[in-house]
């Protein structure tokens, strides 16, 4: 889980937002542009050490440690 996915749960759990069709496009939005940043940090942190683990590429290690968790 990311930072950005972590206060995502922490607002549905506090009740601050229900679901993400009730979301206001402004929150949907910037949660959005979060992930994607958040996305982009650590794939170019991957990418600054690469040669630690030459063997698979930073978008497949975001996919594999990020996405869906």
């Amino acid at each position: 889980m990311t930072a950005v996915e972590f206060i995502e749960d922490y607002l549905k759990f506090k009740g601050i937002i229900i679901e993400k069709e009730n979301y206001p496009q402004v929150i949907i939005g910037v949660i959005n542009d979060a992930k994607e940043m958040e996305k982009q940090q650590i794939i170019d942190a991957w990418e600054d050490g690469q040669n630690s683990f030459p063997t698979i590429n930073a978008k497949q290690y975001y996919k594999e440690t990020f996405k869906n968790k």
